[in-house]
């Protein structure tokens, strides 16, 4: 399909802009070089950059270049990156693999991917208000709030919580939105966070932000919807993970059935599209990454 391979050029595009400044920030940080290597080792170059594609793609919305762009993309993925070192801890999912490769915990050790993380998501705030990354104090200040605000104790932590104590260990039936809201906390609220980052460069109205969000919202949920399909129907070896890892009453594909979960995926398509009518052409890229995802075998 088309639109499939405008998203993985996307992807590559996103990748190869944004490994270098990557590269450049880890360069400058930490004397410990064990640390070093386990922060490089966790943003190596086996992700699709997701996150740091939506970054660059909102900036087009808005004419804004991506190497004005880049730093927060790089921040995207730093943060993605922690909250994946972290998930994979022991004390959380207990994942012993990741992107094709060992954890980072089973790599290293516990205590290293613990600060890992830390020195991951601290050096993501620090990137933010940096002048020579983000020159703009207004714009600065923006970004740090609405990455605080998509990712703290009312965002992606708040559904990692959900996650491990509300749900996990629980047999008794579970409401579907209950299971939509911790995605949306969980999964949702960083990859809005990265479709509206261009609406800050570019000094949206209060309506573009909500335009942006709402496809953010679909989008999570619709990443969240293929990664349990994937989990389900899936080869580790294609996705870089092991399958079955999601707990049966979260997976939306347990609690809906293949064909049902495909049926909102298209209907949450619909939606993520229609969040995106009012930019038009410009939202190419956007409208690429919707459609791929919906259709994504990794």
């Amino acid at each position: 399909m088309i639109e499939s391979k405008l998203a993985l050029d996307h992807f590559m595009a996103a990748k190869v802009t944004t490994l270098p400044i990557i590269d450049e920030i880890l360069t400058q940080q930490s004397v410990d070089l064990k640390l070093q290597s386990a922060m490089r080792y966790s943003l190596g170059d086996e992700g699709k950059f997701f996150r740091a594609s939506l970054v660059l793609a909102s900036g087009e919305l808005y004419g804004i270049s991506h190497d004005r762009m880049v730093s927060v993309a790089a921040v995207a993925e730093m943060v993605h990156a922690y909250s994946l070192v972290h998930d994979d801890l022991p004390a959380m999912d207990n994942a012993d693999q990741r992107r094709g490769k060992p954890s980072c915990w089973k790599k290293y050790d516990e205590a290293t991917a613990i600060l890992t993380g830390d020195a991951l998501l601290t050096l993501a705030f620090e990137v933010l208000t940096n002048p020579a990354y983000i020159p703009d104090a207004k714009i600065s200040v923006q970004l740090v709030r609405s990455l605080s605000q998509a990712i703290g104790p009312n965002g992606m932590i708040a559904g990692q919580m959900m996650d491990l104590f509300d749900f996990q260990g629980n047999q008794g039936p579970v409401d579907l939105s209950a299971v939509e809201q911790l995605q949306l906390l969980k999964t949702g609220r960083l990859i809005q966070f990265c479709c509206q980052a261009g609406a800050i460069f570019g000094g949206a109205i209060d309506a573009e932000h909500k335009d942006l969000s709402e496809y953010g919202k679909y989008l999570g949920l619709i990443f969240q919807m293929t990664d349990d399909l994937l989990d389900l129907i899936g080869k580790s070896e294609d996705i870089g993970k092991p399958t079955n890892q999601t707990p049966a009453q979260l997976n939306f594909v347990n609690l809906l059935g293949e064909f049902n979960t495909r049926k909102l995926l298209h209907e949450l398509q619909l939606k993520a599209s229609a969040s995106l009518h009012h930019f038009g052409k410009k939202a190419f890229a956007l409208q690429a990454i919707v459609d791929w995802t919906v259709q994504r075998k990794f």
